[in-house]
């Protein structure tokens, strides 16, 4: 696993040793009162600060849990489709949350430093000659640092666990070649660790090659050295590197656009595999005689379709003219129907109120209205059965033309964005080596950004070194110069502790990319391993933590007795 380190500020490093102090001086109970007082307002108000701060660090761990989440609901979704490309694509937003989180825990370590240092030189302003209290105070200065720095390394290690879990979601629902993405994952990981170990490497040079002096005016022409040299850096060989760097990450966006332009437009004919969007794996594309007969297909396909909306559109016309009168005529069918039912009820009522002595002829002229009526009637329903089928078939008639229209309408919209599109390709095309131009392209300008960002990472990197022993020396010359034979040996020790530990884990890094290479059947299992041992190392952390909180709170409580 990658070990984050975090160098807190000088002030911090030498926090528990003594200092030196000066004779008392008689001063009025009041003063002293409203001293004390101002510097517990300074703590509290720090101690909120640094409160919130780390807050935020929770909440941003939060947030990439959450994209994993969402992620590995699209990882089922996109396999259950079929879609390598989508897989391809959650994979990549998993990554941008991890990166997208670490950068933000790493500048909000920044601000953390910053309210660090706030409330210890709150602290430092509440000394006022009492032993008990000022060694409560160095004490809670030290631990403080220690506490801030673990809280760190634990949101930074769980981002670095939903970054893992990230690639046992997609190794878990077999996304393809998601050993890639694993190995890819592993590799920025190493990268990272390089860039530590370099750093490390030229501070510890610097440490070695120090020579140690108890003369502060040594030390302090020592530091105005170490701030010159980082001037120099970041005022004049920085920021032309920094120039080359955006020129060169500029190309490789201009490449990679061109090149997805290219592929999204149809000049890729299909690919077996992916490593990424612009990595595919035996990617096949049109020759230019092969995308002309594509284009001269979808020409076919197009007018094909255009034939037939208007085809559609005449006939939903002609039906359209027609629903009117039908409708109309469905109407009076109706109407007359209702009339017959009238004159058939009377009919039926008529001969049902014959009186008892009725002729015969009045029953037999009964009968006969009564059956005329009904024939009537029957007449009607017929009539108007008939209209309403007329307009019942000529609405679906309508209807379905319509429905061809919308239908026909979205298929050359689609044929038309096609050939757009494949035009736009084609005219990309120079000869059938395009293709391989823009790749080459991409893997050009890629070399060229790498070595960019590199010189000037280089670069920022040094002028890092330059701060922080600057600052270390600041602190040094702030307690004495007699403390740097005692800071030297224990810098240099952790330095070189530091370094090994970052080789051992790229070397057991490499080892696992090489044997993954050979047999990736234990990728779900070593992927598991990976997050046992990163969950082991957080769980090892939070119980510092607890331990480290529990002496702050202790040496925070004799601070806050002596203050009241």
């Amino acid at each position: 696993m990658k070990k984050i380190k975090f160098y807190i500020p000088a002030l911090a490093l030498v926090a528990g040793l003594s200092l030196t102090t000066l004779s008392c001086v008689d001063d009025t109970e009041s003063s002293t009162v409203t001293a004390l007082r101002g510097a517990r307002a300074e703590q509290l108000k720090a101690e909120a600060a640094l409160k919130n701060a780390q807050a935020e660090a929770t909440k941003i761990t939060s947030e990439a849990d959450a994209a994993l989440t969402l992620a590995e609901a699209k990882y089922k979704e996109a396999v259950a489709k079929g879609e390598e490309i989508q897989l391809a694509k959650t994979q990549a937003e998993v990554d941008l949350a991890v990166a997208q989180a670490k950068g933000d825990l790493q500048k909000l370590q920044i601000s953390l430093q910053t309210e660090l240092l706030a409330l210890q030189q709150a602290l430092d302003m509440a000394k006022n000659g009492d032993p008990v209290l000022e060694d409560a105070i160095d004490k809670y200065k030290s631990l403080i640092g220690k506490v801030n720095d673990l809280k760190i390394n634990i949101e930074m290690a769980k981002v670095d666990i939903v970054g893992a879990k990230g690639v046992l979601a997609a190794l878990e629902v077999k996304a393809p070649n998601a050993l890639e993405s694993q190995i890819l994952f592993i590799k920025h990981n190493i990268a990272d660790l390089e860039v530590d170990i370099a750093k490390d490497t030229k501070e510890l040079a610097y440490w070695n090659n120090l020579v140690v002096s108890n003369d502060v005016k040594a030390l302090k022409a020592e530091m105005t050295r170490l701030k010159t040299a980082e001037d120099k850096i970041n005022f004049t060989e920085l920021p032309p590197l920094e120039k080359a760097e955006d020129a060169a990450v500029t190309s490789y966006n201009n490449a990679v656009d061109l090149l997805r332009k290219f592929r999204d437009n149809g000049a890729m004919k299909y690919t077996s595999g992916w490593n990424n969007e612009l990595d595919m794996m035996g990617a096949v594309y049109y020759s230019i005689a092969e995308l002309d007969i594509e284009i001269r297909n979808i020409e076919v396909e197009l007018k094909n379709a255009e034939v037939i909306k208007t085809k559609a559109e005449a006939d939903f016309a002609a039906a359209n003219a027609k629903i009117d009168g039908l409708h109309a005529a469905l109407k009076a069918a109706t109407a007359k129907t209702v009339a017959a039912q009238t004159t058939y009820n009377n009919a039926l009522d008529a001969q049902a109120n014959l009186p008892a002595n009725a002729t015969p002829a009045q029953v037999t002229a009964a009968q006969q209205a009564v059956t005329a009526a009904g024939v009537a009637l029957a007449a009607a329903q017929t009539a108007e059965s008939d209209a309403d089928i007329a307009y019942g078939d000529q609405h679906t008639i309508v209807i379905t033309n319509q429905n061809t229209i919308t239908a026909q309408a979205n298929i050359v919209a689609s044929y038309n964005a096609d050939l757009a599109a494949m035009k736009e390709v084609k005219a990309l095309y120079k000869d059938d080596k395009t293709p391989a131009t823009l790749e080459a392209s991409v893997k050009t300008t890629l070399a060229a950004k790498t070595k960019a960002v590199k010189a000037a990472d280089d670069k920022r990197t040094e002028a890092q070194v330059l701060s922080d022993s600057y600052d270390s020396l600041e602190g040094l010359t702030l307690n004495g110069a007699q403390l740097l034979s005692e800071y030297k040996p224990a810098k240099i020790k952790a330095l070189e502790l530091s370094i090994a530990d970052n080789k051992d884990a790229v070397a057991g890094m490499n080892v696992y990319i090489a044997e993954s290479k050979a047999s990736n059947t234990n990728a779900v299992q070593n992927q598991k391993a990976i997050i046992a041992n990163l969950e082991k190392q957080l769980a090892q952390d939070e119980a510092d933590l607890k331990v480290q909180e529990k002496l702050l709170e202790a040496a925070k409580k004799v601070v806050d007795d002596k203050l009241k």
